[in-house]
């Protein structure tokens, strides 16, 4: 789609043009009068600036985008000599009177003077009447000599509008190749979040299936922390970069609550610290993976042996998140590969906090541990 035109653009444009046509006055306005000058230079960028915008509206995107840069390249050739052959056709119109006895020999009046025809023809020059009568006789003369200048001039024009397209167009490219990447980026972010949300929603729907067959009063105040937690995931923290991390920690200690009301007995085997500043901000649904998983293999269950330590801290800006389970020998290779939830997690540091961030996992016959730390400025 094309980049709609500002009014930027248009004055930028226009002072260009008139920079470029008082410099043609300056140059004409040393061997002809002001009127002349300045008549010539708006015939010059009358033919000039079609001739340019005709070369950065079709030639050169041609040329860029062709997959033979020489046949392009030839047409902006061909663009020049027809130029440079217009211009000097007005030149000859415009300006060859300038060079009649009294046009052009008026003005150079002092320096005859100092020069008598003599002179001139020693030197085998020819006097005012004779260059007038030359000029007269043979156009084509005329058309040689002023020829090569207009083909410089348009020449030039032409160049420097090429190198402006050519640039503007490759600007535009990797614009719009960073907004690609950005698009694929934002989209992949939202799928890895979309995998989050059923896992746990699974989690949670199992619980308050087994209360519900226990017929226990507990279950609508599960169901009401549930339905807190889908809030902050569809609501608060769905189309958000970034989210306070005191919601993180509710949304962890919701879930942490939903598993001690299905079992009372277990609220000792689980110890979440926390401490956070209230200004600390954190790409949401980080954290929770780590809970889930450690509640998925913590063997939470036997009052004996299950344990889960889950420490947030945050220090400068310096995040840090640590999360240890209890490990039974039927689980541990399941917990050792991870699963969905921390693969999700890996991927979505790199793509959220690059280079700014480490995550380590390790294991013991009888404990998983995983390390998260990340730079949050």
């Amino acid at each position: 789609m094309p980049k709609p035109i500002t009014i930027k653009t248009y004055l930028s444009h226009a002072a260009f043009w008139l920079g470029f046509l008082s410099f043609y006055v300056f140059v004409l306005n040393g061997p002809f009068t002001f009127e002349k000058a300045l008549t010539q230079s708006v015939i010059n960028l009358s033919v000039i600036i079609p001739l340019a915008y005709f070369n950065m509206a079709v030639l050169t995107p041609k040329y860029v985008s062709s997959q033979s840069k020489a046949a392009s390249a030839s047409l902006i050739i061909l663009l020049i000599i027809i130029g440079a052959s217009i211009l000097t056709f007005f030149h000859e119109i415009n300006l060859l009177d300038a060079y009649k006895p009294d046009g052009f020999s008026d003005r150079m009046q002092p320096f005859n003077n100092r020069m008598p025809s003599e002179n001139l023809r020693m030197q085998n020059q020819p006097e005012d009447g004779e260059w007038s009568f030359r000029a007269r006789a043979e156009p084509g003369f005329s058309r040689r000599i002023m020829w090569f200048p207009m083909f410089i001039q348009t020449g030039t024009i032409i160049l420097l509008t090429t190198i402006y397209k050519v640039t503007q167009i490759a600007s535009e490219r990797i614009k719009e190749t960073l907004m690609l990447k950005s698009e694929k980026l934002d989209s992949e972010l939202r799928f890895l979040k979309s995998q989050i949300n059923p896992h746990f929603l699974f989690n949670a729907m199992n619980n308050i299936y087994t209360l519900s067959l226990l017929k226990s009063d507990k279950t609508p105040e599960v169901v009401l922390k549930l339905s807190d937690m889908l809030k902050y995931n569809i609501y608060e923290s769905e189309n958000k970069e970034r989210v306070p991390v005191s919601k993180e920690v509710a949304y962890i200690n919701n879930y942490i609550a939903i598993y001690i009301l299905k079992d009372n007995d277990i609220k000792d085997n689980i110890k979440f610290e926390y401490d956070t500043p209230e200004d600390v901000y954190l790409a949401p649904m980080l954290l929770t993976p780590f809970v889930e998983n450690a509640f998925k293999h913590g063997n939470i269950e036997d009052t004996s042996k299950g344990r889960i330590s889950i420490d947030l801290k945050v220090e400068a800006d310096l995040l840090t998140f640590r999360c240890q389970n209890s490990l039974s020998a039927n689980k541990k290779s399941k917990d050792k590969e991870g699963g969905i939830g921390i693969a999700n997690v890996k991927r979505r540091l790199e793509l959220i906090y690059p280079g700014r961030h480490e995550l380590k996992t390790w294991d013991t016959a009888e404990e998983f541990t995983v390390e998260m730390k990340i730079l949050i400025s």
